[in-house]
């Protein structure tokens, strides 16, 4: 049996399942800005200064996908998790 959610306070069910569900997709859209990132170091560059940039893609799926509050947290963890990653 599942323990119940915790949500913030002034959440009902239904607006619950729709927080969950943006939540869900901007880890998803993170996730595969990271993968797609790590891909991205693996290939030879075209010139010595410029990337292809395809770890970009996943934040312009999120424009048409996630309000903009959501987009923004997505852009700020790629921003963070890219320079952890990259060093």
């Amino acid at each position: 049996m599942r323990a119940p959610t915790e949500r913030p306070a002034g959440m009902n069910e239904a607006s619950a399942g729709r927080f969950a569900d943006k939540a869900d997709m901007t880890a998803l859209l993170g996730a595969f800005c990271f993968l797609l990132s790590a891909i991205e170091y693996m290939l030879p560059k075209p010139m010595p200064f410029m990337r292809l940039g395809i770890a970009n893609l996943p934040i312009l799926l999120a424009v048409d996908l996630l309000p903009f509050p959501w987009f923004l947290t997505l852009a700020l963890v790629k921003v963070i998790g890219m320079s952890v990653i990259s060093g």
